[in-house]
């Protein structure tokens, strides 16, 4: 079973990137190459319809507000739309006309039954405010054709039981009109030249007979609207990093002006990062302007929750520090520094909520006094402790490959090299006398740097205080590593 998703609005709804909704009191359309391509409510009203010459627009409506297409950004809004439906089905088409294809037959099981499949792709698709229609067919060419008309046509051919009637489908195709295929117009015009009204009538046609008078692609492209031959297509696969832009229909001159595009890029992140279960810690956003410079700014967090309106706020905050010299006509964002997102379940009674704040405030401090004002403690990939502790602006996630060379009982805080300690009557000394509580943990690796063979202890000093210290097998001398606090 085949859910089509058509977005009839596709090439006007691309283009609202100063405002978050197409504006119903103003006539609109978008034309390519001087033809009408698609209008909005209000100038249709006004008798424009798609096909017509630029003249004949102006001639029904002289403030009707045109624009060019913008192919780049109408395939970056049908690959949002696929993000979004993604989890429903990991098979999805995206078609160049403004079609995005699932295969539900596998997903009819988890919503319990079609009803509940489609509620669950409405409210996704109604997050988007973008217009569109539903069909069902138990082919991706069947979907796309039926999804130029209402979804209860398509609903006559499921059965009680949520599936499709096969018979009942082809009656439903055959009623069509042969301008619904989506063939070459000459091909559309061979038909009607010849007297075919309906699909019906051309599938009444021997195969033979068919080719030979309208030629092998029409034959083939009729046997897979009736699921006679395999369909085969090519699947939609999200990008492993996220990069998106947006040209606007009019400068922007000042900042604020700017919220909207920032607010639609980030949403568009969150839901990919959702869908890549991955934390951005690193925005880059770039911002074009009328006398083609780019103002280049990004934004760092400290924490990795994934969260809209924090998003928004530290770019805002990061906005701030830049002066917009020109009109700005574009903007970038690219999220390509992605990490697993770590998920961890709460405790009953965690207290967790001041962290998170505090975490929240520092990358708020960053945002208003640049991303170096604020350094932590942060681990690397590195087997000597000496080596895995640095100061950092961000923290930096451990491999899984070496993290079990760390000691489970390692401070926190080490020493950037480790001193010597003396060693008399063998008993050791640190301004004052240590006792060994533990014991041994060897570490002996590093060899492709240089070679490191050693054995770790819990040294109690006789003031109270811990140590962990290690005894190096090279040079048998006795070092301090770090201190416990």
């Amino acid at each position: 079973m085949w859910l089509s998703i058509r977005l009839p609005q596709l090439p006007l709804e691309a283009l609202q990137t100063e405002s978050n909704q197409v504006s119903v009191e103003q006539a609109q359309a978008v034309i390519q190459e001087n033809r009408i391509l698609c209008v909005n409510q209000l100038a249709s009203q006004q008798g424009i319809q798609v096909g017509q010459t630029i003249t004949n627009a102006f001639a029904l409506c002289e403030t009707i507000q045109l624009y060019q297409r913008k192919l780049q950004q109408e395939q970056q809004l049908l690959k949002n739309v696929a993000i979004l439906v993604y989890p429903i089905s990991s098979s999805v088409i995206i078609e160049p006309e403004g079609i995005i294809i699932l295969e539900v037959a596998r997903s009819l099981k988890l919503y319990k039954g079609i009803d509940s499949l489609l509620n669950n792709v409405r409210e996704r698709l109604d997050e988007e405010s973008i217009n569109y229609q539903l069909a069902l067919a138990d082919s991706p060419t069947a979907a796309e054709v039926l999804s130029f008309m209402p979804l209860a046509y398509s609903m006559q051919a499921i059965s009680s039981e949520g599936q499709i009637n096969s018979s009942k489908l082809e009656r439903i195709l055959s009623k069509l009109s042969v301008q619904s295929m989506l063939l070459e117009e000459k091909i559309i015009q061979q038909f009607q030249s010849v007297g075919f009204k309906n699909i019906g009538q051309l599938k009444q046609l021997p195969h033979s007979s068919f080719q030979k008078r309208f030629g092998k692609k029409a034959l083939n492209y009729l046997l897979k609207l009736f699921n006679q031959q395999a369909d085969p297509r090519d699947f939609f696969q999200p990008e492993e990093t996220f990069y998106q832009s947006l040209e606007f229909n009019e400068v922007i001159h000042h900042r604020q002006g700017l919220l909207f595009p920032i607010k639609r890029l980030l949403k568009n992140l969150v839901n990919f990062l959702h869908l890549q279960q991955k934390n951005a810690q690193h925005l880059e956003w770039k911002l074009f302007d009328s006398s083609k410079s780019t103002l280049t700014f990004s934004v760092v967090f400290s924490n990795a929750n994934i969260s809209l309106n924090n998003y928004l706020e530290l770019t805002q905050l990061n906005l701030e520090n830049h002066q917009l010299k020109e009109p700005i006509e574009g903007i970038a964002l690219t999220a390509e520094k992605l990490s697993p997102l770590d998920i961890k379940t709460q405790e009953l009674f965690e207290q967790a909520g001041y962290f998170n704040s505090n975490s929240h405030f520092i990358n708020k401090i960053r945002a208003k006094l640049g991303s170096n004002s604020c350094l932590q403690l942060a681990q690397v990939p590195a087997h000597l402790p000496e080596q895995a502790s640095i100061v950092s602006v961000d923290a930096l996630p451990i491999s899984k490959d070496i993290e079990n060379d760390y000691q489970p009982h390692q401070p926190t805080w080490l020493l950037e090299t480790p001193k010597p300690i003396r060693s008399l009557h063998q008993q050791l000394v640190l301004n004052g006398k240590l006792t060994i509580i533990s014991s041994p943990q060897k570490i002996a690796n590093n060899w492709w740097d240089s070679s490191a063979a050693r054995d770790y202890y819990i040294a109690e000093h006789e003031n109270g205080s811990l140590y962990w210290i290690f005894f190096d097998q090279l040079k048998k001398l006795w070092f301090l590593q770090g201190v416990y606090g």
